[in-house]
């Protein structure tokens, strides 16, 4: 009795672990312990023909268990699967007996769902959502949730869909081309991908292979802003914004940097944005401690020529000179960009020169119309 409690159980847990389901493991294991412990008699040596029989007849079940076994009806969970993903025009009639013979498999409850969606079939809803408590987290099941709620015209609902399908995926570039095209406005495309999501490069690229950036830009903002910021995917926003010339959101991003880490290399990005929008004043106040910095050479160095390069723009000459001499003189410039200084020393004074030169003129043109008139 023992060995057959024993026997009862794996079988149990067997099934219960091709299927899907835990009710069976949970309910029937204990059940046949207690039955075993209470049902449980003393074994004595039992003989004569009518125990030769039962061995014999359990011997005949046994055999006809495995011909049951090799039936086509009896098929495992793996073959099934495999008829189902094999080919995706399946009539629904070749569907339904893999439920009966694994009613706890959600594969099958979505696959019938997606036929009853080809033919129209009302109750298509209902399959799938059985199929989705059954997974509650397979992103093909969501995927076809979203499909039909667009088509509904649910379009919010089948974004959150979306996301949830995408958070699942692993690669998502197919995925995220689906999305584009059922989605195509920015913010429901930007919605339908989880902020939460880990493969934030993937996603990326899927979205510059179809040219829509633009929903890049939107789902980092709303991944930037989020409770966890990582410095990786403000850095990517703002590189983003700046490529595509969208200055407020660039500003955007690089102050949330400069709120998540205070470093000059956050003082630097910004101030690099604030030039492209010439807010030349904002840069020069920002930057202004540049002498001071301690740190990396190089970014002394590089926030030390935005400054130089900000009184360049406001054609201040003398206050631009003076820079680049500091600059010159200060000892963080590399011998390999010696020659940048030189070139920018050239520019302003070819420019000083230049706008004297125009000066001198103009004022020359006002003496002539001012002189005395002849009689």
């Amino acid at each position: 009795l023992a060995a057959c409690a024993i026997g009862a159980s794996a079988a149990i847990l067997f099934q219960s672990s091709v299927d899907f389901g835990i009710e069976l493991l949970g309910l029937a294991v204990p059940m046949v312990l207690v039955a075993t412990t209470l049902l449980g008699v003393r074994l004595r040596e039992s003989r004569g023909l009518a125990i030769r029989a039962a061995r014999g007849g359990l011997v005949v079940a046994l055999v006809g268990a495995v011909v049951v076994l090799l039936m086509t009806r009896t098929r495992s969970i793996q073959e099934d699967h495999d008829f189902l993903t094999g080919d995706n025009n399946h009539a629904l009639a070749e569907v339904l007996p893999v439920i009966e013979r694994h009613p706890l498999d959600y594969l099958a409850f979505g696959e019938a769902a997606a036929v009853m969606v080809r033919s129209g079939d009302p109750r298509a809803a209902k399959f799938l959502n059985h199929a989705l408590r059954l997974h509650p987290t397979h992103p093909g099941l969501h995927r076809l949730a979203a499909r039909m709620l667009i088509a509904t015209g649910r379009r919010s609902q089948g974004a959150v869909e979306y996301a949830l399908a995408v958070r699942g995926t692993l690669m998502p570039k197919a995925l995220i081309a689906e999305i584009v095209t059922l989605l195509p406005e920015v913010e429901l495309a930007a919605a339908a991908i989880p902020v939460d999501a880990v493969n934030h490069q993937q996603i990326l690229r899927a979205l510059d292979s179809v040219k829509r950036n633009d929903v890049a830009v939107h789902w980092l903002q709303r991944v930037v802003l989020g409770p966890r910021s990582d410095l990786a995917v403000i850095d990517q926003l703002y590189t983003l914004a700046m490529k595509l010339q969208l200055l407020p959101i660039a500003e955007q991003a690089a102050r949330r940097r400069l709120v998540v880490s205070r470093t000059h290399a956050s003082r630097i990005l910004l101030a690099r944005v604030m030039f492209r929008r010439e807010a030349f004043d904002q840069v020069l106040r920002d930057l202004a401690d540049v002498p001071t910095w301690k740190g990396r050479l190089d970014e002394k160095a590089e926030a030390w020529f935005l400054m130089c390069d900000t009184q360049i723009e406001k054609r201040a000459w003398d206050p631009a000179l003076e820079c680049l001499h500091k600059l010159d003189g200060s000892g963080v410039i590399a011998p390999a960009r010696r020659n940048d200084v030189v070139k920018r020393l050239t520019i302003v004074n070819d420019q000083r020169t230049t706008e004297a030169k125009q000066k001198a003129i103009e004022e020359m043109e006002r003496a002539l119309r001012s002189g005395p008139k002849s009689p």
